[in-house]
């Protein structure tokens, strides 16, 4: 079993940068070109290219050093010392493990994630970050998911300690809960904590997106605007809250850079999410991979249990953390590119929603190309990457489904 699971991690590691290459190299395709000569330059194709692919070789090397760290040996002499520190509680062992864990991971991360999210960004004009600022925002992403992660993996622990196999469904059950928890907390908790969110102060936009809202049966009790310029010059737009507490936030960007029209299509978008409750749907699809991966971990536990030439500890300790992180490693490789067709396939019926409820394809059209050149994005990539990796249809694709909704209304 143990070098099933090593061997399939290696492959399935391999296969993972094996996709990185071809999302490098893009497609070829003289037709895919054609196409998107239709809507966009030759200009903007580099420019999306060079975006894409800048960062490249560090993203490789992140990946291969993290992929190697799931094979420390030095995990039970961590949890010796965190149960000396602790004087043998178990939940204070494992938060401290967990704590110096994810500490080392950040720590190793940070000249990675500095290259990529502070000098790319400046270097393709995107970030507005002084260096004060980047760090200043990374401590406290850190300092949120340090107190968070320690909290909630030893809470984990605890509960596989007491509840053996039926915590295979009770800790899937539990990330359910917490996830819901979340949808409510987010914008109250966790958003003011990073930006600066004040109420629209746009009559007519803010009309628009009411009426748009009531035609649709959502309601929404509030339209906030989030500066985002602070950060950067990207472009977003997202729904929160649960059940009849429904917030709409926009970037300002998103507000400086596209026209009215524009911008009621991309909110139609977002409303289509919510009219078709995806954000619950994605919740319980997560569940469903939790419980499938938690048993799969429990099989994989109690195999190399029972293997005489395995040493392995108990399910519950600690120091089985690098283990879970391999078989979470294995499992999301496997299971990315179910999350990514449903999420596409979501992404393909807000976007018809929106042509529904806006009967504007030019709008939608228009906000597609904007979006797409205001973010760099990638306009050929290759089709299995995108397969395998991508949770948004390619920006090419959600136009023709707004050119068919064109003509489809035209007869």
């Amino acid at each position: 079993m143990k070098k099933t699971i090593i061997i399939t991690f290696i492959m399935l590691v391999l296969f993972n940068h094996f996709l990185s290459f071809l999302n490098y190299r893009g497609s070829s395709s003289p037709e895919l070109h054609k196409e998107i000569l239709k809507y966009f330059t030759e200009a903007d194709i580099v420019n999306g290219e060079n975006y894409s692919r800048a960062g490249f070789g560090i993203s490789l090397v992140r990946g291969i050093i993290f992929a190697g760290m799931t094979f420390t040996s030095l995990s039970r002499r961590l949890e010796s010392f965190c149960a000396r520190l602790s004087k043998n509680n178990f939940f204070l062992t494992s938060v401290y493990f967990i704590a110096i864990i994810y500490f080392i991971i950040t720590l190793i991360s940070l000249p990675f994630s500095f290259y990529l999210s502070y000098l790319t960004e400046h270097k393709f004009g995107f970030s507005n970050m002084t260096i004060g600022l980047w760090f200043w925002t990374r401590t406290k992403s850190f300092l949120m998911g340090l107190l968070c992660i320690s909290i909630i993996g030893s809470s984990a622990l605890l509960v596989i300690r007491k509840f053996k196999f039926y915590s295979v469904f009770i800790v899937p059950a539990g990330c359910l809960i917490i996830g819901l928890i979340m949808i409510i907390l987010y914008p109250i908790v966790i958003l003011p904590i990073f930006y600066e969110i004040k109420a629209i102060d746009n009559p007519r936009i803010e009309k628009r997106i009411i009426e748009l809202a009531n035609k649709s049966r959502v309601s929404v009790d509030n339209i906030y605007v989030i500066k985002e310029s602070d950060y950067s010059k990207h472009t977003n737009a997202f729904f929160v809250g649960f059940g009849s507490s429904k917030k709409i936030y926009l970037y300002d960007t998103l507000l400086q850079n596209n026209n009215e029209a524009e911008l009621i299509s991309i909110l139609a978008h977002e409303i289509g999410h919510w009219k078709y409750n995806h954000n619950l749907k994605g919740v319980f699809l997560g569940f469903l991979l939790y419980l499938t991966e938690f048993m799969a971990i429990y099989y994989c536990v109690k195999t190399l249990k029972n293997e005489s030439e395995s040493s392995i500890g108990e399910m519950y300790s600690p120091s089985m953390i690098p283990f879970y992180l391999l078989i979470f490693i294995i499992f999301s490789i496997i299971a990315d590119p179910i999350e990514n067709f449903v999420s596409r396939k979501m992404e393909m019926s807000a976007d018809q929603y929106a042509l529904e409820a806006t009967g504007d394809p030019d709008a939608f059209i228009s906000a597609e190309i904007r979006i797409a050149k205001d973010n760099r994005s990638r306009l050929n990539k290759n089709p299995l990457a995108a397969l395998f990796r991508d949770s948004h249809p390619m920006t090419i694709d959600r136009i023709k489904i707004a050119e068919k909704y064109r003509e489809k209304t035209k007869r």
